[in-house]
């Protein structure tokens, strides 16, 4: 029993130092010093050694519920090498904690370096409409049916967006292409009342 809890403790007092960590001078002081390392062999870069292990924590911090942590390390993958992925990632950390603009931002960029990232579009949608602007949310919808004409989700999204733009007709046959695309999905049916 005492070694557990002389675990716990340990670890309790670990914590605040390690969150005291520069992410930044971090990265830039494993760039230069990875290569000095023992175990270093020259047929890795940087990029395949580090990146992808900054990835698996955000999605463990993501799992754990540590956005900002999450978030964090994102942003260390996107200065290793940046790409629509891990800005989509980034964005849906910000987006969580209620940075709509930090979100819509990646979400910009993540679509910019992939114009089939329907994920990313869907989100920018909702972003959109948080910020009041329906038109642009309404965009983002008719991008992602255009990707994915065969998601009766998409269409009730759409259709969720058309109403709040006050077009009633064009909500009405979203809703009605969302119930012949998904009719035992009780979302889509909600969307036309």
């Amino acid at each position: 029993m005492g070694a557990v809890v002389g675990a716990i403790a340990g670890g309790l007092a670990g914590k605040g130092p390690a969150e005291a960590v520069n992410p930044t001078a971090e990265e830039e002081y494993w760039r230069d010093e990875h290569a000095r390392r023992p175990y270093y062999e020259s047929v890795y870069t940087y990029e395949e050694d580090y990146r992808p292990a900054y990835d698996n924590r955000a999605k463990l911090r993501k799992y754990m519920r540590d956005y900002k942590g999450a978030e964090e390390d994102w942003s260390q993958v996107i200065r290793i090498k940046p790409d629509s992925k891990a800005h989509f990632d980034r964005g849906l950390m910000r987006h969580t904690q209620q940075d709509h603009a930090g979100a819509r931002e990646d979400y910009d960029v993540a679509i910019r370096l992939d114009k089939d990232n329907v994920e990313a579009f869907r989100n920018r949608a909702r972003v959109r409409l948080l910020a009041k602007d329906v038109k642009g949310a309404i965009s983002d919808a008719t991008q992602v049916i255009r990707l994915r004409p065969e998601d009766g989700e998409s269409w009730s999204e759409r259709a969720t967006y058309r109403s709040f733009d006050r077009d009633l007709e064009g909500a009405l046959k979203d809703c009605a292409e969302a119930i012949r695309l998904s009719p035992n999905n009780p979302e889509v049916w909600w969307s036309r009342s």
